[in-house]
């Protein structure tokens, strides 16, 4: 009996990156301004890219902080935001946020504060911001200029 639990447990479980699956989905960066849809990779692991704006001008929607200055002109809905993560008991780390506000790259970690809260932390060195951001029912990819 007890072979047989064990086994039906195992069989329906979902699988082991399922746990913080919760993390999939829609965004709302802490200022409330840029929304990120988070997926899977492909790998089990999260990815994030810029799925909204909400912009006071053109010159707010470019990429115009980027290190690259081939990269600068590029819109910001759509660019890769997160990726590289490891799972741990309590989330996700070892991971790359790309701060668009400033062009940075910065180490990163994500935890499920609760199931529409995430934090997520980007650290350059021993400095490191930890932001809350705010689920929301999906949303087009676009930007909205101020009006």
């Amino acid at each position: 009996m007890r072979k047989t639990l064990i086994v039906f447990i195992l069989a329906f479980a979902p699988p082991a990156w399922g746990q913080t699956s919760s993390i999939i989905g829609h965004w709302e960066h802490s200022d409330g301004d840029r929304r990120v849809e988070i997926t899977d990779c492909g790998d089990g692991t999260p990815c994030g890219h810029i799925t909204w704006i909400d912009a006071v001008n053109d010159e707010e929607t470019s990429d115009r902080f980027n290190p690259d200055p081939t990269k600068r002109s590029r819109p910001l809905v759509g660019i890769p935001v997160l990726w590289g993560f490891q799972q741990t008991k309590k989330g996700w780390k070892g991971g790359r946020v790309y701060d668009w506000s400033c062009g940075d790259t910065l180490g990163s970690r994500l935890r499920l504060e609760n199931p529409e809260t995430l934090k997520v932390k980007g650290c350059f060195g021993p400095i490191c911001m930890t932001q809350k951001w705010h689920r929301v029912a999906q949303t087009q990819s676009t930007i909205h200029n101020g009006d």
